[in-house]
């Protein structure tokens, strides 16, 4: 066959990924299968070279410039523009040198393949990019037989660059029409028996346990053209095992003729039609060959393959588009090894109320195993083995969604009475009187408990709150022995055992924390709230939200000291002329240049030396803190400096303080007053007292485990910056697009720098994505489950009440952080959810609306905190509510009123 440094004409086994620019996407996947020793028939390309040459050599170059100039941009005028531009090219004589080249390489191939016929395919150098699909916009030609043949085939090729249909994906993609360049590949001609496309990823969901394939009779421009409608199956990747078999009508097939470059179409038996044109040990070695495939490009494949004379082979391969590919499957790895059941329902209540946004692959990698470890030492504590064996959490488009069948066994554990809507928001809807109506297992929580008290006493119910003030000091002061080497000079080994013990650190920081956040405050919350209810009248919840408030917790106390700095701009005509600078970086660096300003900065920076592991989004490792942009902490004062004396978080919660003693006495009081009130009273008076505990607990938790994720942050970019190093990912910050033992296997050269390079890309384009819009609420095998409830929409929208009161305003939709520098005094925050970084703007807002949250949700406590209504599971609320519309939230019915569109000053 031709040389492999032939720049007109190169065979497959010479070509590879690099040669994009010479042979095009198809030609370049050709030569990467073959080189990898995979079924392809043999063949050779005619590259981009080749082309080039014939447009300046004949001057068809230049004539193509002049009509392109002297088209319109109007899509009507592209069918008479591809006519001219074609008729060009084929009215021009072929440089003798190409001619050659190719004829040579025909009689190679031939002669090698042992038939004259060939396959001659256009194979655009912009073809097959990620993200973009320019298949089937060039042409093919089938069943071509000799040399005169082959060469007009390859003139046809090129003419067909210039179809409408290409010129028109051109040029709405933003693709330069002269910068995209065509190769053409001639192979030998496979006449399928049995064609078809293989997906090594579900193409509907992107799950990539699956292959799906479809196939029928004769060549696949049967199933490409809509002739027929194919055999359907899915199979698993893993084991090629047969999960789901739909057979096709397959009325028609199309065959190449013999002796001819034409096809024959003809109708298919009525044995044949109800027959699978594959054996179940056919598919299973067509999905392994998928799997190989796969496992060489290291993302999912769109593959074309043919069957005869008892082999497959590969036709073309090309990544798998328009279908969203988050490699989940690897973020999965840590999981445990019970096998995924398709029947499961997978909330997004979960991350909604403790993770909010979208989260990075490495925080999910790393933080749902610690939560599913720190679930196992709580069931080890109460003696409870068989949640062990539950599997907890499942990756899925940018969040990790929770398992109802865990929280169902979960829910066991709690009287009926107390499984409340809030307590039920992880079931689906249709799925929750059943839940709510399974037996109370009460002997097994008397268990656990006793289990617990003689097992490990200062970990039990009486104990938690107490042991995790006791401890905590202690586990602060290793976790910073354990943070005290270089990051800048550290080597790969010596950070990752930095955060091995990092993490040892926050492991016996969560044994004394999970029971009591996750099982002791939850119940506690859920107790009180009926016990109100039901023996105080306490139907809005007015009551309850009032009597855990006023807390000065660890939270609060930063609040106050964040208001009182920023109200030291308000008196100073130069530090409030500095802040209404819109930009947070322009004023950090405005800020030195005058003594005023500079003592200003003084005072911040001593604010952010104690509270600096804190900020804005900080619940995902990823985001920096307040210590590594302090501008975040800029932006948080400059809104509060707007509000006025009446918004002081200290004067709210001596208020909030005050009002939970007093409705403390009046509900004893009227307690007492029932029939059996002294037993009544006195049991309201315990479970107020333990839950109080348990909040303050859990509020203080939240502000010290952000140590903890600082910690992360600053490991793993010095760890990303070793990956950049050995030139292994572009940019440090990509290391949060990869899971935990990606990075791991990425050091170790267990994956490759292209594989992850792919999977960083698919991750990055998903998170972008899930930034702007919600990913569904309930998923069930991998595909949404969407309920009666969500499809409603009208003028009153529903949600779960949070927080008691009623408020008329203007809503402020803030979809990220960012956007909350647009509040101000007075309006209603409607978000997908908010974390600790919003605290500061709930000092200045008369409301909440939030699509997701649960009794232990960010948006829920701090609510409460400052006596605002509040309504949370608010389905597509930053979609249905106009930002500056005028709105009423009803937190006591759990209803938002749309009254107006926007006002004026929107």
């Amino acid at each position: 066959m031709m040389a492999a440094g032939d720049d007109l004409v190169r065979a497959f086994e010479s070509i590879g990924s690099g040669d994009l620019a010479q042979v095009g996407g198809k030609g370049a996947n050709l030569g990467e299968l073959v080189r990898a020793g995979l079924p392809v028939p043999s063949g050779f390309c005619v590259t981009a070279g080749a082309y080039r040459q014939f447009l300046q050599l004949t001057g068809v170059g230049d004539k193509i410039d002049q009509l392109l100039e002297s088209a319109t941009p109007d899509a009507a005028d592209y069918d008479g523009l591809s006519k001219r531009i074609q008729q060009t090219i084929h009215s021009a004589p072929i440089p003798a040198a190409i001619a050659e080249s190719v004829a040579a390489a025909y009689r190679d191939l031939v002669k090698a393949a042992g038939t004259p016929q060939v396959a001659v395919r256009s194979s655009a150098t912009a073809e097959d990019l990620p993200g973009f699909s320019f298949a089937g916009q060039q042409d093919t030609y089938l069943g071509i037989s000799g040399e005169a043949a082959s060469v007009d085939a390859v003139r046809r090729c090129w003419a067909s660059l210039w179809t409408s249909r290409a010129i028109s994906y051109r040029q709405t993609h933003g693709f330069r029409h002269r910068d995209v360049y065509i190769a053409v590949v001639v192979q030998e001609m496979f006449a399928s028996e049995v064609s078809g496309v293989m997906f090594t990823a579900n193409p509907l969901t992107g799950d990539r346990r699956y292959v799906v394939i479809n196939a029928s009779w004769g060549l696949g421009e049967a199933i490409v053209s809509g002739l027929v409608s194919p055999d359907y199956w899915t199979l698993d990747k893993a084991t090629g095992r047969m999960l789901e078999e739909r057979l096709g009508d397959k009325a028609e097939r199309i065959d190449q003729e013999v002796g001819s470059s034409g096809v024959v179409h003809s109708n298919v038996g009525e044995v044949e039609r109800a027959r699978p044109c594959l054996t179940a040990d056919q598919l299973t070695e067509l999905a392994r060959i998928g799997r190989l495939i796969e496992e060489h490009y290291g993302f999912p494949q769109d593959v074309e393959w043919g069957y005869a004379h008892g082999r497959f082979a590969i036709l073309q391969a090309r990544e798998v588009t328009g279908v969203e590919i988050d490699f989940g499957e690897e973020l999965d790895r840590w999981n445990r090894t019970e096998p995924d059941d398709d029947e499961i329902v997978w909330s997004r209540a979960w991350a909604d109320a403790f993770q909010t946004s979208p989260t990075t692959p490495l925080m999910y990698s790393i933080q749902q195993s610690f939560i599913a470890r720190s679930y196992d030492d709580m069931y080890k504590l109460y003696g409870l083995k068989s949640f062990l064996r539950s599997r907890m959490y499942r990756w899925h488009r940018t969040r990790p969604y929770y398992s109802s069948k865990y929280e169902a066994a979960r829910l066991t554990l709690m009287p009926r009475i107390a499984r409340t809507d809030d307590a039920l928001a992880f079931i689906a809807p249709e799925d929750r009187e059943r839940v709510r109506a399974l037996p109370f297992k009460w002997w097994v929580v008397a268990y656990a408990q006793i289990h617990a008290l003689f097992t490990e006493p200062r970990y039990s119910f009486w104990q938690c709150a107490d042991t995790f003030y006791k401890e905590f000091p202690g586990q602060v002061s290793r976790y910073k022995a354990a943070m005290s080497i270089d990051f800048g000079t550290a080597s790969y080994e010596q950070l990752m055992e930095c955060f091995r013990t990092s993490e040892q650190c926050f492991l016996e920081h969560a044994r004394s924390t999970t029971p009591g956040i996750m099982d002791y405050c939850y119940f506690l919350i859920l107790a009180l709230g009926e016990m109100l209810r039901h023996w105080a009248g306490d139907r809005d919840q007015s009551k309850f939200g009032s009597l855990l408030s006023g807390l000065s917790t660890r939270t609060v106390q930063e609040n106050i000291e964040i208001w009182h700095i920023a109200r030291r701009i308000t008196p100073s005509p130069h530090l409030r002329a500095l802040f209404r600078e819109e930009d947070p970086v322009r004023i950090l660096a405005e800020l030195p240049k005058s003594p005023e300003g500079a003592a200003y900065l003084t005072e911040v920076r001593a604010f952010i030396a104690e509270n600096g592991h804190r900020g804005g989004s900080e619940r995902d490792l990823a985001f920096p803190r307040w210590r590594h942009r302090p501008e975040l902490l800029l932006s948080a004062l400059r809104t509060l400096s707007s509000g006025d004396a009446s918004s002081d978080p200290e004067l709210t919660e001596t208020r909030m303080r005050e009002r939970r003693e007093r409705i403390t006495h009046e509900v004893t009081d009227e307690l007492r007053c029932k029939p059996g009130g002294r037993f009544k009273a006195a049991l309201f008076q315990l479970v107020l007292r333990w839950t109080l505990k348990y909040v303050r607990m859990r509020d203080d938790q939240r502000y010290y485990a952000d140590y903890y994720m600082g910690a992360r942050h600053d490991i793993f970019l010095a760890l990303g910056a070793r990956l950049v190093d050995s030139k292994l990912i572009p940019s440090p910050d990509q290391i949060f697009f990869l899971g935990l033992q990606e990075v791991d296997d990425l050091w170790n050269r267990r994956l490759s720098a292209a594989a992850a390079a792919r999977r960083i890309q698919a991750r990055q384009t998903q998170h972008q994505k899930y930034t702007r819009q919600a990913p569904p609420f309930y998923v069930r095998g991998g595909l949404p489950l969407v309920s009666e409830e969500e499809l409603k929409d009208s003028s009153a929208l529903s949600g779960i009440p949070a927080s008691s009161g009623r408020v008329h305003a203007r809503a402020r939709v803030c979809r990220t952080l960012e956007d909350a520098r647009r509040l101000q005094k007075g309006d209603i925050l409607v978000a997908t959810a908010t974390d600790p970084g919003w605290t500061a703007v709930f000092s200045i807002i008369a409301g909440v609306v939030v699509e997701t949250g649960g009794p232990l949700a960010h948006a829920t406590l701090v609510s409460r905190e400052y006596g605002i209504p509040c309504v949370t599971n608010v389905n597509r609320a930053t979609e249905r509510i106009a930002d500056g519309a005028m709105i009423t939230v009803d937190g006591n019915a759990g209803r938002i009123l749309l009254h107006q569109a926007a006002t004026a000053d929107a």
